[in-house]
């Protein structure tokens, strides 16, 4: 797993927060959180906000070129899936059911999941490994994609935006 702080310039950063985090950005509701409620059981709270940019080999957004500076830096070979969360303010510290967010594993391929935070909070991201990341603006996690997560929904803030990516680096 590998921790980048600070991972766009500012003016990269700022200008992308300000596009995401205004009223005009589209967000669309959706009623889980992890797909991994089988028994689609209403948990309190299990609901989220996504934009979907890129998904099955399609784009799904006007906007996906926004984040051609996080691409970049990221030297991707192949684009998965890229979405944004935007998760709003809970009572208490909740924490989502553990993930990966793609189950195809293609041998011999190594892929990447990456976590790129637009704002701070404190709803952290936890590893079924025990490791805990805290959400913190303009930084940027990436492991193996097999590697199970979850969010922990914030109490600190209206609203706990992160971009998902998922894809196949140039080095895999």
């Amino acid at each position: 797993m590998k921790v980048y702080k600070d991972f766009l310039p500012k003016e990269e950063f700022i200008k992308l927060k300000n596009l995401i985090t205004s009223n005009e950005f589209p967000w669309y509701y959706y009623n889980d959180v992890t797909y991994v409620n089988k028994e689609k059981k209403e948990i309190p709270y299990s609901f989220q906000f996504v934009h979907i940019f890129y998904n099955e080999d399609r784009i799904n957004s006007d906007y996906l070129q926004c984040l051609k500076p996080l691409f970049d830096k990221l030297n991707i070979f192949c684009l998965l899936k890229v979405k944004a969360n935007l998760n709003t303010r809970v009572p208490k510290l909740l924490t989502n059911d553990y993930h990966i967010d793609i189950s195809i594993k293609p041998k011999n391929i190594k892929m990447k999941t990456g976590i790129y935070y637009l704002t701070n909070s404190n709803g952290p991201t936890k590893f079924k490994n025990g490791k805990t990341i805290k959400c913190e603006e303009n930084k940027f996690i990436e492991f193996d994609s097999n590697l199970e997560h979850t969010s922990v929904f914030a109490t600190d803030t209206n609203r706990r935006i992160v971009f998902n990516l998922n894809y196949i680096k140039n080095d895999s």
